[in-house]
């Protein structure tokens, strides 16, 4: 089985949702670079670009938002039921 390590809020490391490969992250401290930006409704917003594929998840308070696309397969419609609500 493939070990699968899910995106954390500023993980040194985890899966890219975007390319699925498991690398380095680099976080960017949007209040330093942008201040006037780093904030929405009061959240701070953070970025991590994978070292992989150079693409970028955005975090607002802790968050990751979801991206438009993704690295994980759509579900086998020939899966068992008891299966499908995991």
């Amino acid at each position: 089985m493939v070990h699968h390590t899910p995106p954390r809020f500023q993980a040194a490391a985890f899966n890219c949702p975007l390319c699925g490969a498991y690398s380095k992250q680099i976080w960017l401290n949007m209040q330093r670079h942008y201040p006037t930006r780093a904030m929405i409704d009061g959240k701070e917003l953070r970025i991590a670009q994978c070292t992989s594929c150079n693409k970028m998840t955005f975090w607002l308070d802790g968050r990751m938002l979801p991206p438009d696309s993704g690295s994980v397969p759509f579900r086998n419609p020939d899966q068992p039921d008891e299966l499908k609500q995991d």
